[in-house]
């Protein structure tokens, strides 16, 4: 099966997915995103949760393009990160997303799109989405790059 209109296909996987859904913690940090996000990988991960990284540090890993200004990541579990220089924050007003997915699928991918970046990252549709949604200035753009990375060279 060959897809005949790949960015079709694309924006109809951007609109049928419901996201994967589950609980949110906001966590606010005074480090860059990416910082903030390899501390809460090295913390989370010696708890035991499996992080991974999606939204605009991941995009940024995939195809970068634009400094992240938010940083999100998915665990198997909550976990506290107050010992690593986070506080509690609204969702709104976070500098970090830590979510426990109801989609269990996120980490069936993982080893696939991980193997040459530093940090585990999600499927890049996963991503994607995650941008789509996330409202941040550029993410639209940035969501492009990634796009551009799925879709492939126009035929």
């Amino acid at each position: 099966m060959i897809a005949s209109n790949r960015r079709a296909l694309l924006e109809h996987w951007l609109t049928d997915y419901p996201g994967p859904g589950g609980p949110e913690f906001g966590w606010y940090g005074l480090d860059p995103a990416t910082d903030q996000v390899r501390a809460a990988v090295r913390e989370s991960s010696a708890m035991g949760a499996d992080p991974i990284v999606s939204g605009e540090v991941a995009a940024d890993l995939i195809a970068p393009w634009k400094l992240p200004a938010r940083g999100r990541i998915y665990l198997r579990e909550p976990v506290d990160l107050a010992d690593q220089g986070f506080a509690p924050a609204p969702l709104v007003e976070a500098t970090l997303i830590a979510c426990v997915p109801r989609d269990p699928t996120l980490w069936n991918l993982v080893d696939l799109h991980s193997e040459s970046r530093s940090l585990p990252t999600v499927d890049p549709l996963i991503v994607l989405w995650d941008l789509h949604r996330s409202g941040d200035a550029d993410s639209r753009a940035a969501a492009e790059k990634v796009a551009e990375l799925v879709i492939g060279p126009a035929r």
